[in-house]
This record gives C-alpha cells, sequence and structure tokens, in this order.
C-alpha cells in the first residue's frame, strides 16, 4: 500500500519511511508521535519533523488513522487503519488514559440503521470523562 501511494504521488522511498513504519506496526493499538519517536530512535536517528511527515504521508494514504485524545489537549493517537475496529473509546480528561472495547449492540444499532447516501465502513466513539484513578486522587487546592 505504501509503495503504491510513494509511486503514484511521485515521493521518495526512504528508508526513515520504512523504518518509521515499522515501528507503527509494533504498537498493538493506539500510540502518539513521541511514543513513535522513542521507539524509532532505538533503530534509526529521525527528526522530528521526519516523524510528523512520515505520520502525515501515513494518513494520507490510509495506513494509519488520527483519534483526537481529551479535550483541550494537542496530542493526536494513531492507529494502524488494518487494526482499527469499530469501537468505543473512554477517556479520562485529565490524564488522557483511553480504554477501548467492543460493543455489539452499538455496532448493530449503527448497521442496521439506513444512511442517505451514505455507506459507513467503521466507527469509533468516544465518551470522556475522569478514570477511577483520577477519581480517587485527592482535590489540590
Amino acid at each position: 500500500m505504501l509503495n503504491e501511494y510513494i509511486s503514484a504521488n511521485n515521493l521518495r522511498k526512504t528508508q526513515e519511511r520504512y523504518t518509521i513504519l515499522r515501528q507503527i506496526c509494533k504498537f498493538p493499538s493506539q500510540f502518539t508521535a513521541d511514543q513513535l519517536s522513542t521507539l524509532c530512535a532505538q533503530e534509526l536517528t529521525v527528526s522530528r519533523a521526519t516523524i510528523y511527515n512520515s505520520l502525515q504521508l501515513f494518513l494520507d494514504s490510509g495506513i494509519i488513522v488520527a483519534h483526537p485524545l481529551y479535550a483541550g489537549s494537542k496530542v493526536t493517537a494513531y492507529e494502524l487503519a488494518i487494526r482499527k475496529n469499530n469501537i468505543i473509546n473512554f477517556q479520562c480528561t485529565k490524564c488522557g488514559r483511553v480504554v477501548a472495547f467492543e460493543n455489539k449492540a452499538i455496532d448493530t444499532a449503527i448497521r442496521g440503521y439506513r444512511y442517505s447516501n451514505f455507506v459507513p465502513a467503521n466507527y469509533s466513539v468516544y465518551v470522556f470523562g475522569e478514570c477511577k484513578v483520577c477519581r480517587r486522587k485527592p482535590k489540590t487546592k
């Protein structure tokens, strides 16, 4: 998929792009650019600009998908598109922790609904709130 996209758009096939993609494949679920940068540093020296440019290339080509993190955050999480299932994400607005799971009832409801001029491929639902750990922490004044 990457080779076809690179060829179709007259882009260069660089070692860095393939190394970054190989590292992305090691993540079992969502990851941030910082996490990716740390993982890539173990194999190859890659600038932050190269990480972000490669992420954009992978987004444009459909290899990865982006997920917004909690409200007010400028951080984005990414995930391989082939791993993206129809999921519900419960996300803590304090620490950013995400717990994802599937729900058959919601899946049935979405797939059973008739959309005008639209065929759904997949979905993600985000529910924002506070996780159990953050609720237990004493409030600071």
